[in-house]
């Protein structure tokens, strides 16, 4: 039995209306996340064997290599999670606000 077309689009349909709210709702929002995100690499770039990626402007989105610091990502995550500070970790970096694994965060 073939899906019917609609039931195949209805997660894009959902995500588009998350999408539309978002900007309706949280624009104001985007710009602290961008604003707290610089401050957030920009403090992290000081950190000795911490690279932060982009290494020029970011956005609402940091990826942290970890590789020269000898910090486990998931240490870091948990630690900085008991702070307030949520971190997604997968692979081999640190997303703070999404990507690592042993040795980056």
């Amino acid at each position: 039995m073939e899906t019917s077309p609609r039931r195949r689009h209805a997660p894009v349909g959902v995500m588009a209306g998350v999408g539309l709210y978002a900007l309706d709702n949280n624009v104001q929002r985007l710009s602290e996340d961008h604003h707290k995100a610089r401050r957030f690499a920009d403090t992290l770039r000081r950190v000795p064997g911490v690279r932060v990626i982009p290494e020029g402007d970011v956005t609402n989105i940091v990826l942290l290599d970890l590789s020269g610091t000898g910090v486990e990502a998931h240490a870091l995550a948990d630690d900085l999670m008991a702070l307030g500070i949520r971190l997604s970790v997968e692979g081999t970096f640190v997303n703070g606000g999404a990507k690592t694994g042993h040795g980056a965060a």
